[in-house]
């Protein structure tokens, strides 16, 4: 069972056949930068009711890798939804991913904001120093379904299969547009050290699909911006 319409649970959707002994839970909130508390609310409404509903089903949902390194309201909601599955669920695999690409993507998303303020000629503010990484959905739902049946009741860590900084990600999206982005740069005090958050299995994932980390995040850029 898929629950939600957004680009996770469309791409998996395609695969539901895989996961008609699992829930996943892709309808949550996907905006970082949100701070309206009623979208938090009706995320855990709905995860609640469905942790509820479905005890005796293996529970699949989608947190981010940066929680505990990013402070603000969203993240504190995503480790406020990680304890209550947790606490609620018989079996369960939370995913902490990274920023996730594809055809429909979240227009929230650091690469669409880029692309959006690059075409539109809009200044755009880059921290100093922070690093990101990416993955397209279709290697997600790939490394979801390598994880499902190998792990129960834990915490599977994905920092994403390449990192970069985010200014070289802003450049490389005004070449591929063929635009000059223009770039503010502020100190950051972000925490580091999500880049090293990885769990074994993930890592076993990767070398069992022949994923090419080379280059990865350009790929991905030159197949949906393109």
């Amino acid at each position: 069972m898929i629950i939600g319409n957004g680009l996770i649970a469309s791409e998996f959707k395609k695969k539901a056949k895989d996961y008609e002994g699992c829930v996943v839970f892709a309808a949550g909130v996907s905006n970082s930068g949100e701070i309206n508390k009623d979208e938090f609310n009706r995320e855990k409404l709905l995860l609640t009711q469905t942790l509820d509903k479905y005890k005796d089903i293996k529970f699949i949902y989608f947190s981010t890798i940066l929680v505990g390194f990013v402070d603000n309201a969203y993240y504190r909601h995503k480790e406020e939804m990680e304890k209550l599955i947790e606490k609620k669920a018989i079996s369960y695999l939370i995913f902490r991913i990274p920023q996730l690409v594809g055809l429909c993507g979240n227009k929230n998303n650091l690469i669409n904001y880029f692309k959006n303020n690059i075409q539109d000629n809009k200044t755009i503010t880059i921290y100093e120093g922070v690093r990101r990484s990416f993955m397209d959905i279709e290697d997600a739902v790939k490394i979801v379904y390598y994880c499902k049946e190998k792990a129960n009741r834990t915490i599977i860590k994905i920092p994403g299969i390449e990192k970069i900084k985010v200014i070289d990600l802003c450049n490389r999206i005004g070449r591929i547009l063929e635009k000059s982005p223009k770039i503010i740069i502020f100190a950051s005090d972000e925490a580091a050290g999500w880049e090293d958050e990885e769990s074994d299995l993930y890592s076993a994932a990767l070398t069992y699909l022949e994923i090419n980390q080379e280059g990865y995040t350009q790929r991905i850029l030159e197949k949906y911006l393109k």
